[in-house]
């Protein structure tokens, strides 16, 4: 695996049926006002905002952080915000909440439904809205802080509440490493994530090993060193760049095994111009993800390969350069921690509580680590009205068919219940490994 896995920091298992009570207790005596962090998750979702555009985000952010009693430090690697909660000695844990927005247009109805519309990276004009559950993290972050700051008799430590910017694109906890993140607070021991899915609100979902894959680009430029319109003076690249990106899909059934996991998709692809008589480069992006990098590696090499042997059938007429860009590591959640979350969150969550199969997005919350890899966990939250979900259910087939996943424009979480389990699960988790 591309993360090594750095040295745990788990309870026994007797330690932790111990203390669970106790901590139990503590969400219960120190529970917040939870209406106030919906309202606030629907106004963030009512105003969202695109990757490396999150200004107002980050404002309310904040606003509300100061108000808590965090430290707060603002533009961070972009619109990156960034609390720090010292409450005496002990373990540094991190908690991270997304900022940004995707580019869809909305459509779930709902009255804080957003119509907001706003040029993105490259100047396009866009819709935009909270359709991945940022919005959810976000508010479910801030409740946590809200409990945890107000049970500071109960604790000891430090907790970092990191709000990153431009996780879609992605690209934005890089540059909050590279923006100074830890010279503005301690490297965490731990760090702990959640992000909310299409399962029944209410319920939360921990994995042991790979929870995400990893995420890299190949990037092929392929261009016809003639000119002019003569296919035989001028090899048209078009053709051929076509071509291979079906002859790459064999890759994957000839090269890789059947227990391992890797998929291959074309994500860009452009030749020509408006005007142009003819065509003689393309340049297309494709995207790989894996487990492992043995198996990325073996994949890119096999692509290199094929690109350049098809590329000589023409003379040296067409040449190509083959690159690979890193997009997202693997989200390897650490086993004794994840463990630990295991049997916590069956215990305080009982049947809302199960264990999930690898997810298939990608993720850049293990790049918050810095240079030295920090073991962490990253949990999935259910979102979805039970009411709907028990009727989809009772209709039988995939619940694809009947009911909207992250990145539809009708993806709609349920907020109350999403939104204090998240709490719930985010400020648990901090306490047990506090203690």
């Amino acid at each position: 695996m591309r993360t090594p896995v750095a040295k745990p920091h788990s309870l026994r298992g007797g330690d932790i049926r111990q203390k669970l009570p106790h901590l139990q207790g503590i969400l219960k005596d120190y529970r917040p006002d939870i209406a106030f962090f919906v309202d606030t998750y629907k106004d963030i979702h009512q105003h969202p905002e695109l990757s490396c555009f999150e200004s107002r985000t980050a404002s309310v952010v904040a606003e509300i952080l100061r108000d808590i009693g965090l430290a707060v430090t603002t533009s961070v690697g972009g619109h990156g915000v960034v609390g720090v909660l010292k409450n005496g000695p002990g373990k540094t844990i991190l908690l991270r909440a997304e900022l940004d927005a995707l580019p869809i247009e909305e459509k779930t109805g709902l009255p804080y439904a957003s119509k907001a519309w706003m040029k993105d990276i490259v100047g396009r004009e866009q819709p935009v809205m909270h359709a991945c559950g940022h919005d959810v993290h976000i508010a479910s972050l801030l409740a946590s802080l809200r409990l945890l700051r107000s049970a500071a008799t109960e604790w000891s430590g430090t907790v970092l509440a990191i709000f990153q910017p431009n996780e879609e694109f992605p690209g934005g906890a890089k540059a909050m490493i590279d923006g100074g993140l830890y010279d503005i607070c301690p490297i965490p021991d731990i760090m702990l994530a959640q992000h909310v899915g299409m399962s029944k609100a209410g319920l939360v979902a921990v994995r042991t090993g790979a929870v995400l894959p990893a995420s890299d680009y190949i990037n092929i430029s392929i261009a016809s060193e003639g000119a002019g319109p003569n296919p035989t003076e001028c090899p048209e690249p078009v053709s051929l760049s076509s071509y291979l990106i079906t002859r790459f899909q064999g890759i994957l059934t000839t090269e890789i095994g059947p227990n391992d996991y890797a998929t291959l998709v074309c994500r860009d692809f452009h030749a020509g111009e408006p005007g142009a008589l003819y065509t003689n480069r393309v340049n297309m992006r494709l995207e790989i993800k894996t487990c492992e990098s043995e198996i990325r590696d073996r994949i890119f090499d096999t692509m290199k390969a094929i690109t350049a042997a098809e590329c000589e059938v023409f003379g040296g007429k067409m040449k190509a350069n083959v690159t690979m860009e890193a997009r997202a590591p693997i989200t390897l959640n650490n086993t004794q921690l994840a463990e630990t979350l295991q049997e916590s969150f069956s215990y305080h969550f009982g049947d809302r509580f199960w264990i999930p199969p690898m997810d298939l997005p990608v993720e850049d919350f293990a790049c918050l680590s810095g240079p030295s890899p920090v073991p962490f966990v990253y949990w999935k939250l259910g979102s979805t009205e039970p009411a709907k979900w028990d009727e989809a259910e009772r209709k039988g087939g995939s619940m694809l068919e009947h009911l909207p996943t992250n990145h539809s424009p009708e993806f709609a979480p349920a907020p109350e219940l999403t939104i204090s389990t998240g709490m719930e699960a985010m400020a648990l988790a901090t306490l047990i490994f506090l203690q």
